[in-house]
């Protein structure tokens, strides 16, 4: 029975149907799971760049102690945990924020700084986005946000999109073998209705083509007349 609706053209059809449906799905979905990383790491970095221009700014107008202040309460109301923050002096050596020490293995790509820091409630390393800029007296800013969390909604998103694109498939060649099916009773009953009305009026059809001039009105009467003696054709 599988074999025979494998092998069989509306089948075939129905899941070719069912392929270019799942491929526009999965065009669908990875786009939008692109334009939702996309969007995230834009307010990410927009976030970051406003922040860091308004420390700048705040020292440059108020000075280093204001600009320490600043971060501190910065630091105190963000509730989050993702914040990072380091102001060091030309020695490197720490004057605020949430981190020891200048970060290692830091990889530069235009303005934007990444790198993996030390979780500090025993969790796997965070991947961490920053700016740095350099003040007046040799001091350097570091401001970021760690990833964790826009990577655990990426992975979501992943998630979503590959159970998607799953159950997309499963259904649709469950439609396509239903589908299938349908057709195939259809065509079965159209010939078996054909069968039933060419069969017994052969010769009828043989009568009316050989020198009638109207056609039989029924198979059923042109049967009657066979039976009683009378011709199955007409005459001009």
């Amino acid at each position: 029975m599988r074999s025979r609706l494998l092998q069989s053209t509306q089948f075939r059809l129905a899941l070719l149907y069912a392929g270019l449906f799942c491929m526009s799905m999965v065009l669908l979905l990875t786009f939008i799971y692109f334009a939702i990383v996309r969007e995230m790491e834009g307010q990410i970095k927009h976030r970051i760049t406003a922040q860091i221009n308004q420390a700048v700014i705040q020292y440059k107008a108020h000075g280093l102690e204001e600009l320490k202040r600043q971060l501190s309460d910065f630091l105190e109301e963000e509730d989050e945990g993702v914040a990072i923050v380091l102001l060091t002096d030309v020695q490197g050596k720490e004057l605020a924020g949430n981190m020891e020490n200048w970060p290692e293995d830091v990889e530069y790509e235009d303005k934007w700084l990444t790198f993996d820091i030390e979780s500090a409630h025993g969790e796997e390393n965070a991947h961490v986005l920053a700016r740095d800029a350099v003040l007046s007296g040799g001091y350097h800013l570091l401001m970021g946000y760690s990833l964790r969390g826009p990577n655990r909604m990426k992975q979501i998103v992943l998630d979503v999109v590959t159970l998607s694109v799953a159950l997309a498939f499963i259904f649709t060649v469950l439609g396509s073998a239903l589908f299938s099916r349908v057709i195939k009773r259809r065509l079965e009953r159209v010939n078996q209705i054909c069968a039933q009305v060419s069969t017994p009026c052969s010769g009828a059809t043989r009568n009316w083509c050989a020198g009638s001039s109207r056609p039989p009105t029924t198979s059923r009467t042109i049967c009657a007349r066979r039976s009683t003696g009378t011709a199955s054709g007409w005459r001009d």
